[in-house]
């Protein structure tokens, strides 16, 4: 029973360290700015609320740069709703740290896709 423990232990440890290694290499890729957290418009069908959520972090992280208003290079991206039980509307909210890619990273994007052409 103790090994068993003990095993799951450094499981989870090794996951743990995996992980932070894996951001902390993503973050060298990116320039990123503080977390931002938006909030979309409630709405009956849960996926518009999400959608709504998105829709206004991207609007907040463009005031940043448009370069920074991608959520899919964003990081840390967070998307939950809430059903709102009165109501029966779902309020969603979006929050992720806005993201450019660094200077090397768009380099080589454009030179793959240079190469597609």
């Amino acid at each position: 029973m103790m090994a068993q423990v003990q095993s799951i232990i450094i499981g989870l440890m090794l996951y743990l360290l995996l992980a932070v290694q894996a951001e902390a290499a993503e973050d060298k890729t990116k320039s990123c700015k503080d977390k931002i957290t938006a909030v979309g418009r409630p709405n009956r069908i849960q996926s518009l609320s999400s959608m709504s959520a998105v829709i206004q972090w991207t609007q907040r992280a463009n005031e940043l740069g448009k370069q920074y208003g991608q959520w899919h290079n964003a990081l840390r991206t967070d998307l939950s709703c809430k059903l709102m039980q009165r109501s029966g509307y779902y309020v969603c909210y979006a929050s992720a740290k806005p993201c450019q890619l660094s200077l090397e990273q768009r380099a080589k994007n454009e030179t793959q896709e240079g190469g597609r052409n």
